[in-house]
Order: structure tokens, then C-alpha cells, then sequence
């Protein structure tokens, strides 16, 4: 039941991650009524909450990004032990309770990024870089667009390691199923179980990533 549940949980992410990626290669998001007010100006105090927002963001993906970079090099998404001992009930555990919880906060701060960049380049498309004031601005915003990227790089950094790490998993399963013989019914069995922990379960986390990874605005 609770195996079901996380692989249900795991689904709706991956929906929600690859719609919002088909969607962001479609359209833009278009600007907030808080930032932009139609015209093709913004006034001092709008440009200092774009410069403010962008700096938050940014921060969040350090932080963020940071965080994950740590939780890697402690081994918090080694699973090897787990096979070696036979516990792979326990592996699913730590699968899930380790990639799926940090998976949610990429995505999420993902979104932020790249619906704030889409905002920003909205606001840029209405900009005259002819007219010097006009242009100046669009320096600022390119600025801001600039900085959201350096904010997606260190997110995209991290799951390529989380990515890299499933990888390697995959590639032990792979090696153990190859050495059991299929001469017995439990040998059998256990083949059907250590393929299904790499498809339905490592696999399936990794597409989630992927297609995080995969957004953009």
C-alpha cells in the first residue's frame, strides 16, 4: 500500500514536471501585475523588486543546490550496501525517502525560475533598445535573465548527480541479475524483483529528474 502510494506520488511529479516543461517550450508566462503595468517602462521601484526578486531566487538555488551537493558527498544517495546485503525492501525505502523528497523541492524551485524568467523576458519584448532609456532597462533585465541561469545550471548540477548516482544503482542491478542463475524457481523470482526495482522504481525516479532537468522557460 505505502509502495503504491510513493509510486503514485512519484507519478504526479513527473506529470506535473513534464507539462510544465511542454508548457515553457510553448509560451511564455506573461508578466505579473506586481512587476510590470502594461507599459513598456518600469518605474525605479519596480526595478528594484525585479533586482530583489532575481537575488532571491538565486539565493534559493544556492542554497538549495548547495544543500544537495552536500547530501551527496555523505553518501546519502550510495545505495550499494543495500544490495549487497539482500535488504531490498529497505532499498526501495531509501530510494524514496531520499530522491522523491528532494525531488519535490527541485521541481518547485525550478518552476520559480524559469516562470520569473519568462516574466522578464515578456517585459523585454516590449522594449525599444533604439530608445536609451528603453535599452539601459533591457541591460538590467538581460542581467536578471543572466543570473536565473547561473540559478538553473547549479540546480541542473546537482540532479545530474542524483541522476548519475541512480545510474550507477541501475548498473549493479544489472551486474546482479546477470550472475543469477535462472535454474530454480526463487532464482527466478528474485531476477523479477531486482528488474522491477531498477524499472519501475530507479527508473521511474530517474525520469522524474530528467524531465526536470529538461524544463526550461
Amino acid at each position: 500500500m505505502i509502495s503504491n502510494q510513493r509510486s503514485n506520488l512519484t507519478k504526479s511529479i513527473y506529470v506535473s514536471a513534464l507539462f510544465l516543461s511542454l508548457f515553457s517550450l510553448g509560451c511564455a508566462e506573461g508578466p505579473s501585475s506586481y512587476m510590470f503595468d502594461g507599459g513598456s517602462g518600469l518605474t525605479n521601484e519596480q526595478q528594484s523588486t525585479v533586482e530583489l526578486d532575481t537575488e532571491v531566487q538565486y539565493q534559493k538555488a544556492v542554497l538549495l543546490s548547495s544543500q544537495v551537493d552536500s547530501q551527496v558527498q555523505q553518501g546519502v544517495f550510495d545505495y550499494a550496501g543495500l544490495i549487497d546485503t539482500g535488504l531490498l525492501e529497505d532499498l526501495k525505502d531509501k530510494l524514496y525517502s531520499t530522491v522523491e523528497p528532494i525531488t519535490g523541492k527541485l521541481l518547485e524551485i525550478k518552476e520559480k525560475i524559469n516562470g520569473f524568467k519568462a516574466k522578464l523576458q515578456a517585459q523585454i519584448d516590449l522594449l525599444d533598445p533604439s530608445i536609451i532609456e528603453e535599452a539601459r532597462l533591457i541591460d538590467k533585465l538581460q542581467s536578471g535573465l543572466n543570473k536565473l541561469d547561473k540559478a538553473n545550471e547549479k540546480i541542473d548540477k546537482v540532479i545530474s548527480k542524483i541522476v548519475s548516482k541512480l545510474d550507477q544503482l541501475s548498473a549493479k542491478l544489472d551486474k546482479l541479475i546477470d550472475k543469477i542463475s535462472s535454474g530454480n524457481v526463487l532464482a527466478i523470482i528474485l531476477k523479477m524483483k531486482l528488474r522491477k526495482i531498477k524499472n519501475d522504481h530507479v527508473g521511474s525516479l530517474k525520469d522524474v529528474l530528467l524531465s526536470i532537468l529538461l524544463m526550461r522557460a
